[in-house]
């Protein structure tokens, strides 16, 4: 049952449905500043479609960075043991849940001496099956291998660090409004760029999506440009899976179009543009963009130019 829990972006559905409002990311709303941005450049999707051609649902590409969201599942559905890489507020609006909390170096050593029984399992299958096991046989709670467990009800908001591994199963039918939450402008820079170039990520594609802006997946002349390099076995490798598959103009133009609307989003934000890679990301994509509008049939929108956005009014 765990895929029956659902996570959709917030900005996927009608906008008068989105919180206004801080929410649950209180005055660490850094992020949130971010989002009038990505639902504008959204706005012009029909613009934008026949760059990826009929078969891409652009607008749910172009959310997929969003830091807002709407979590819900059925009783009993619930995901494995994760981490989320980025602290988040959830936010339970009907429903409960509950949640088994560990930090890394504590679920480390859980991992090296229960191996062979720590094997992925749904939310359900941990708490029913796995964890008493856990607990009884190889000392789980103990002084090394400590964990939190809590139910949440509705009105509560639960904190939890990027880093923390955890997993929470779904007591009766449930929903929640769940937020990214960053903790300074710099942490936001930094969330910006490993949507742009992060080749130490691995993360393919959210890592190497800049190297589509020069004609072909040109790893080399994208870290060139943004002064960070690929390892070059590591290159090697990430050339041929990217070559596999974006090989077409059409498919590297989804990624294009990432770049350009994590950038317009944190110009919009306030977000210094010299603190990240935008004012070069922007004005070579855009550029190759315009390019690749012909090979595909596409009219290159007036609004989007070579030359960055107007930065809005600094607030991060």
């Amino acid at each position: 049952t765990e895929h029956c829990e659902q996570t959709v972006a917030a900005a996927l559905l009608n906008n008068a449905s989105i919180p206004q409002a801080d929410g649950v990311a209180g005055f660490l709303d850094f992020l949130q500043k971010l989002e009038p941005g990505r639902l504008e450049f959204a706005s012009h999707v029909g613009d934008l479609q026949p760059f990826v051609g009929d078969k891409v649902n652009l607008k749910q590409t172009l959310t997929r960075a969003s830091s807002k969201y709407f979590v819900f599942g059925p009783a009993g559905s619930g995901e494995q043991l994760r981490q989320e890489g980025m602290p988040f507020s959830d936010a339970l609006v009907h429903g409960k849940r509950r949640w088994f909390l560990m930090a890394p170096k504590d679920f480390t050593t859980l991992r090296e001496k229960a191996k062979d029984v720590l094997e992925p399992a749904s939310a359900f299958m941990f708490f029913e099956q796995q964890m008493e096991e856990l607990v009884e046989e190889y000392g789980l709670g103990g002084k090394k291998m400590k964990f939190w467990e809590c139910n949440q009800n509705p009105g509560e908001i639960i904190y939890i660090p990027g880093d923390t591994i955890m997993t929470s199963l779904n007591l009766d039918n449930s929903f929640s409004y769940k937020q990214h939450i960053a903790t300074s402008a710099t942490s936001v820079a930094e969330r910006v760029d490993s949507n742009i170039w992060m080749p130490e990520s691995g993360m393919i594609p959210t890592g190497y999506q800049f190297a589509a802006c020069f004609g072909s997946v040109d790893l080399q002349a994208a870290g060139s440009m943004l002064g960070k390099g690929v390892n070059p076995m590591q290159g090697q490798i990430i050339s041929q899976i990217m070559a596999q598959y974006y090989p077409s103009v059409v498919a590297r133009n989804n990624l294009i179009i990432s770049v350009l609307a994590e950038c317009y989003a944190a110009l919009q934000g306030g977000l210094d543009g010299d603190k990240t890679y935008c004012p070069l990301a922007w004005e070579q994509c855009a550029t190759q963009l315009g390019r690749n509008a012909e090979t595909v049939g596409a009219s290159m929108p007036s609004w989007l130019t070579p030359k960055p956005p107007k930065p809005a009014k600094k607030e991060l």
